[in-house]
């Protein structure tokens, strides 16, 4: 039988420099802007990604997963489609078990 182990004591952590990797690498922040957002309430500024974003809403996660997942489009497909379009195609597929062919 495994046991799970404990990463550290409580209260402490185990890798010293895992703190600045979280910061760094996953949030892509500095320990003075982290700081401030603590203290100060004050947002980061982190990279944005390239390209133009669409000002339209996003869509609802659930219909997003089930549009990769079971219609099997790609993350990239969801890029631009407005909700009313994702929301067709999930019908569609759905009542046909077809995803629809976008012009």
């Amino acid at each position: 039988m495994q046991r799970s182990r404990t990463v550290s004591p409580a209260g402490q952590l185990g890798d010293p420099n895992l703190f600045a990797h979280i910061l760094r690498d996953q949030l892509q922040v500095t320990e003075e802007q982290s700081w401030a957002a603590v203290d100060r309430g004050e947002r980061p500024r982190r990279p944005q990604p390239e390209g133009e974003l669409a000002d339209a809403p996003a869509l609802d996660a659930k219909l997003a997963r089930n549009l990769i997942v079971r219609v099997g489009m790609k993350p990239g497909d969801l890029v631009g489609i407005s909700k009313e379009e994702a929301v067709e195609i999930w019908s569609a597929w759905l009542t046909t078990g077809r995803r629809p062919q976008r012009e």
